[in-house]
């Protein structure tokens, strides 16, 4: 079994990638011009009136839907291309704490119809996971993009409590594992949770596995394709987590599973 170790730059390249990708998905609200950016045809009048009502922070459980640029979205990441006859749907909610986004690929001229309730496989009409029609060269680093791909989705349209935040932010370097008295105090948005011993000292890491002497991802290019990387999670509880996806070689959905390695201090609530 080959392993590639992903290097600093391909890295920090992907890192980029998902600040790029955000900025695909700062578009307006549907707008029908004649033509279904979608379709290649007028929507139907049920889905118009169902997309035109009141903005979803007026009314907590309306999905209204927003343009994304399927092709320019996956274009951000290396290697990774969307084919021109699918595209994306893509789904917002907001309420008092924020919004919540929720993507999915359907073929280019899926009929675009409304959605009954929440926004899912079975509701959405045509609708396959956002990786699936996904390509790639194959090369152990598509799977890294990816990964970071499928990071950057379940981050899209997200804001406050919406943000995925369970999988945290992927790091290369070792993390600092100072008690929370010895570090940079966080900013006001970071409301700290950590818990004194009886001496008023702040509680130290609590070490679960033995951590790695290099953090940089890895790439196993067997049957399944692994791609492992580590995050550091500050939501509901700071945590060091190994993060593995798998593929079956030659697609692009990935099957993810972590892995605890340390418990911190800290804790940010948004």
């Amino acid at each position: 079994m080959k392993t590639l170790r992903i290097t600093l730059d391909t890295f920090q390249a992907a890192i980029t990638a998902r600040r790029l990708a955000s900025t695909v998905q700062s578009l307006p609200h549907l707008e029908w011009d004649g033509e279904s950016p979608y379709a290649g045809h007028r929507p139907s009048p049920a889905f118009e009136r169902w997309n035109s009502q009141p903005p979803a922070n007026q009314l907590a459980d309306h999905w209204s839907e927003r343009f994304l640029d399927g092709q320019r979205y996956v274009a951000c990441f290396e290697a990774l291309t969307l084919p021109p006859d699918y595209a994306y749907r893509f789904f917002r909610k907001s309420w008092g704490a924020g919004t919540v986004g929720r993507v999915f690929c359907v073929p280019a001229r899926a009929r675009l119809e409304p959605v009954q309730g929440e926004p899912s496989l079975e509701t959405v009409a045509e609708a396959g996971h956002p990786l699936e029609k996904v390509t790639g060269d194959g090369q152990p680093e598509s799977y890294f993009f990816a990964t970071m791909l499928m990071r950057a989705l379940r981050d899209a349209g997200a804001f406050w409590h919406g943000l995925a935040f369970d999988l945290g932010d992927p790091i290369a370097v070792k993390p600092d594992l100072k008690p929370l008295d010895t570090r940079r105090r966080p900013g006001w948005w970071e409301r700290i949770r950590g818990k004194k011993s009886e001496e008023g000292i702040y509680k130290e890491w609590e070490l679960l596995a033995e951590l790695p002497s290099d953090w940089l991802p890895r790439v196993e290019m067997g049957d399944p394709v692994v791609v492992s990387y580590y995050a550091h999670k500050l939501y509901y509880g700071e945590r060091i987590l190994r993060i593995r996806d798998c593929y079956q070689p030659g697609c692009y959905v990935p099957q993810t599973t972590l892995e605890e390695l340390a418990k911190g201090p800290r804790m940010v609530v948004v």
